[in-house]
């Protein structure tokens, strides 16, 4: 396999290949997106069903149908939700992957079923993700010689840094492509190109495992092929190490280096590769109107008339539709099957074949595979617990439900860390409760008897500003405007970022009844502001809402955030997206129930600081050096503390004196789970 892969190295670029040929002259350059396959262009047929596999079909199709039934969507979902499950082929794509095991199909396609339904990919409005199209990192142009749509993915061209949207904007051009899809066609093929990119042009370890989830579980069997080009070292090193793991007919699909011109028409494939005379242009503008042409697509994601949404650009050869009967009895077996990037280790070529580091894809590999396993060690007894401590240098605790719940300490915890810290053990506090600054944790923790100092406590407030002046270098003539408490605005002031908002008595009192009078003062809504910070508030106000509405509304809002300047660009950020937080008589709602309102209004996709996101992260790693070897996150929330601890790479343990429950991680469906679990941290107490 290294000879294999060092061939593959020393094989010359797509770009390279094309300088050395003496082709005649392209023709002049065009900024036209192509939206039909060329003629002949056509899918291969494939073998019909069997009777049993016919019937395996109609199983699953009764059994989502049902699902769907008897758990209706919301109603402005519903007939979204009736367009996919009237999809062409869905059932056939989703046994597929399955291998023809229907129960594995079953589980599969709820799954999808339930994401779509949070996701709700096909009515992503185009303004929302838009700024991440303006380089023109992603395009769909062009089909194969099967008639495939080309989507072409440029990692030297990414503009933006780790978030949802860089999430949203993938699912979004996967959309697309499903919209150029010709009748009978149901794959896409993709070209990353990696001229120019470096190891920095790769996305987040949070980015790299959403991609992952999205592709190995909800665009099942949709991958046809997929060509890597420019491979740089880091792409070779990493499928030096998962090559051995793929399946033959995974890494059929993959190919490295490959001369484009043998399997896309000249005339569609992009000039920049050898053979090809589609001398296209980048016009951000022309491109985006295309899309959304094609797709029928309305400023909120839907559809601008009636059907549009099922439009599909015709194909200048009828033969296409000949083979529309043929692709609807696809065959299930393995031989015949046309089988996308499925398992833990087709998800780390999916991702590499979307850009993903050797380091993010392998993580984001074992990752999908942990949250599908149930296989986790109960501590129970003082040798398990000695174990646990041999193995781990640095413990990082979330606090709320795990250290104390309320004001009471949980039982033991005092003394635990006190053995910790005996032992050597480096411990750091890492909680996104985004309502107290560091310096008042202390306070917090000093009651409590809890040894503490502020280098080792990192809250989602903190990480907030350092996010914001260390990463987004927010200008210091610019505010912010806070929706939160003192523990934001005391984070703010450390990092002598203004702010207005959060405590101040204007922002907190009732307005009369459908009086916006003070709202329309030239003094209300303040052009300084540059980033709105959306934190827990128990003091939340229409006026806050309204207020913040305004500044990430305005327009503009997708620039830049100036020095100097008023109005233009507005920065979203969530200090945590919590749904919920433990306390006496709890749980109670959360910052990201309270900041639900304001992304609903917007259709904005705020930046997420606190746990399970990366900036988190960052900001710890930032600032202290560890194995994340020997490290592990000790936590009570599964889509927090555990997430955040499987995007690190680090290990996780479960206490059950918080939110989550054990009955959650159990069995085949359990989605995220620990690499421990203990009833409490107090028990650890029980080591000498």
């Amino acid at each position: 396999m290294s000879r294999f892969l060092g061939r593959l190295s020393r094989t010359p670029s797509t770009h390279s290949i094309k300088s050395q040929a003496s082709a005649e002259p392209l023709p002049p350059k065009t900024s036209e997106i192509i939206t039909k396959p060329a003629p002949g262009c056509t899918p291969k047929p494939i073998e019909p069903l069997t009777a049993e596999q016919q019937q395996k079909v109609a199983d699953l199709e009764k059994y989502i149908r049902q699902v769907a039934t008897e758990q209706p969507a919301k109603d402005d979902y519903k007939v979204w939700e009736g367009k996919w499950l009237n999809e062409h082929n869905l059932y056939q794509r989703y046994l597929r992957a399955a291998k023809g095991d229907l129960e594995n199909a079953k589980k599969r396609i709820k799954l999808t079923l339930e994401w779509r339904r949070d996701f709700r990919p096909e009515i992503i409005a185009p303004g929302s993700v838009s700024p991440e199209a303006e380089t023109g990192k992603q395009i769909v142009s062009g089909f194969d010689n099967d008639g495939r749509p080309l989507i072409y993915l440029r990692p030297a061209r990414e503009n933006t840094t780790p978030s949802d949207a860089q999430v949203r904007y993938l699912v979004w051009t996967l959309e697309r492509a499903i919209d150029f899809m010709p009748p009978g066609v149901e794959n896409y093929a993709i070209i990353i190109d990696y001229h120019k990119a470096t190891s920095q042009s790769n996305p987040s370890l949070s980015t790299a495992r959403a991609v992952a989830n999205i592709l190995q579980n909800h665009y099942v069997e949709r991958l046809g092929r997929a060509f890597i080009v420019n491979v740089p070292w880091f792409i070779n090193a990493f499928f030096t190490a998962v090559t051995p793991f793929l399946d033959p007919i995974t890494k059929e699909k993959i190919r490295f280096n490959a001369n484009l011109a043998e399997f896309v028409p000249a005339d569609q494939l992009d000039a920049e590769f050898a053979g090809g005379r589609y001398n296209y242009e980048w016009d951000f503008q022309k491109y985006w109107n295309t899309l959304i042409q094609v797709g029928g697509i309305a400023e909120d994601g839907t559809r601008k008339s009636e059907g549009a949404a099922d439009q599909k650009p015709a194909a200048d050869d009828d033969a296409v539709q000949k083979h529309a009967d043929a692709i609807a009895a696809s065959q299930l077996t393995e031989q015949g099957a046309t089988v996308g990037l499925g398992a833990a280790a087709g998800t780390t070529a999916a991702l590499a074949v979307l850009g993903g580091s050797a380091a993010a894809t392998t993580a984001a590999a074992e990752g999908a595979a942990d949250t599908t396993s149930s296989a986790y060690k109960h501590l129970q007894n003082t040798s398990d617990y000695e174990d646990l401590l041999s193995k781990y240098d640095t413990f990082l605790f979330d606090c709320d439900g795990v250290l104390w719940s309320g004001d009471d300490t949980i039982p033991g915890v005092v003394s635990v860390l006190q053995k910790l810290r005996q032992r050597g053990k480096s411990i750091i506090f890492v909680t996104n409760n985004a309502s107290k600054s560091r310096q008042t944790y202390l306070k917090k923790f000093a009651g409590m008897n809890i040894q503490a100092s502020l280098d080792e406590v990192f809250s989602s407030s903190y990480a907030s500003a350092v996010y914001l002046k260390k990463v987004l270098d927010f200008p210091a003539d610019r505010k912010v405007y806070v929706i939160g408490m003192h523990g934001i605005e005391e984070e703010l002031d450390a990092e002598n970022i203004l702010h207005c908002g959060g405590t101040d008595a204007e922002d907190n009192k009732f307005l009369p009844a459908l009086d916006f009078t003070s709202l329309q003062n030239d003094d209300a809504i303040d052009p300084k502001v540059g980033a709105v910070v959306c934190g827990f508030d128990m003091h939340m106000s229409y006026i806050k809402l309204a207020k913040a509405f305004k500044h990430l509304t305005r327009p503009g809002f997708d620039g830049p955030v100036q020095a100097g300047a008023e109005g233009g660009g507005c920065h979203f950020i969530l200090t945590n997206d919590d749904s919920t937080f433990p306390a006496k008589g709890g749980p109670w709602p959360g910052a990201g129930s309270l900041s639900a309102p304001l992304i609903f209004s917007t259709k904005r996709t705020p930046t997420i600081v606190g746990k399970p996101h990366k900036p988190m992260l960052d900001c710890i790693i930032a600032t202290k050096q560890f194995d994340p070897k020997r490290a592990i996150m000790v936590g009570d929330r599964l889509n927090t503390d555990i997430e955040f601890a499987k995007a690190g790479g680090i290990a996780s343990l479960l206490v059950l004196t918080g939110i989550s429950k054990r009955d959650e991680i159990e069995g085949p469906d359990a989605k995220t789970v620990p690499d421990y679990l203990i009833n409490s941290l107090g028990d650890l107490d029980a080591v000498p």
